[in-house]
């Protein structure tokens, strides 16, 4: 079950970190509307995903308040950007695979205020929080690198800008 999480996760790193280092330098701040996060911020968060879900997920009951934030550096470069998400790929991988089967199957908890507001199986959490939520946010990048008429990097084909069969 982990082997199947982690060969998509690897095989979507790719494709996350091609988005990812279409942000253009100079524009971290951009955001297309007043309610949107930044560009940079968005990236940020996609960056720090893998490590921070790793995180949650290795404990068995998970408290909301001991949420922290994406990263105590704050990236100001795509470049630093691309060596965040690297770090926590790798990080991320040597936790999914320290965990044997009886931790991945085993129940997990999201606590909140003293309240259980979610309980289910950690590897269908990995596969909501750690795999779809980061696909979710790397088609709001795409869109984001649309406005600012970036080329957009291929995800699962060919895009108006790059087509990777030609």
């Amino acid at each position: 079950m982990l082997d199947a999480i982690l060969n998509e996760f690897h095989a979507e790193a790719e494709t996350t970190r091609n988005v990812l280092a279409a942000i253009p330098e100079g524009k971290f701040d951009w955001k297309p509307h007043a309610k949107s996060m930044s560009i940079g911020a968005l990236g940020q968060h996609i960056a720090s995903t893998p490590t921070a879900i790793c995180k949650i997920f290795s404990v068995d009951t998970f408290n909301w308040e001991d949420m922290e934030p994406d990263s105590e550096t704050q990236c100001t470069t795509t470049k630093e950007l691309l060596q965040l998400f690297d770090k926590n790929i790798e990080d991320a991988d040597k936790t999914i695979r320290s965990w044997d089967a009886s931790k991945a199957n085993g129940m997990w908890k999201l606590n909140k205020n003293g309240k259980i507001i979610m309980e289910l199986p950690r590897v269908a959490g990995l596969r909501g929080f750690l795999l779809n939520h980061t696909y979710h946010h790397r088609g709001q990048l795409t869109v984001y690198l649309r406005l600012l008429d970036v080329p957009v990097p291929p995800v699962y084909g060919p895009t108006a800008d790059i087509n990777p069969f030609e």
